[in-house]
């Protein structure tokens, strides 16, 4: 049975933020809908495989969606869901993290 994927609130801000600053950049048009295209691939790969992304912590897992952008995410076995906690851009500081994920 696939899983559901459920955003976090602040995991689609990340995400809302990284596009919106792609696009006040040189960043080419076609690099932004590569990541929005990546990232509903990834999506569809947590539902099949929930625990294809490496462990980085006893629950959580991380997964590429494009060179430098990932998905930290949450896999609960009872409900079948999987939970994004954030869309994350690899270039920040990683301590950064651990406070959004209280670790």
């Amino acid at each position: 049975m696939k899983y559901s994927v459920n955003w976090k609130d602040v995991a689609l801000v990340d995400y809302g933020d990284v596009v919106s600053f792609l696009m006040t950049t040189d960043c080419p048009w076609s690099f932004i809908d590569k990541l929005e295209q990546e990232t509903k691939y990834t999506e569809s790969l947590l539902q099949d495989f929930p625990y294809i992304g490496a462990p980085i912590f006893t629950d959580i897992h991380k997964i590429n969606v494009l060179e430098g952008y990932s998905i930290i995410y949450k896999v609960d076995e009872v409900n079948q869901s999987i939970f994004i906690l954030c869309f994350w851009d690899s270039r920040r500081d990683e301590r950064r993290l651990l406070q959004r994920l209280k670790i």
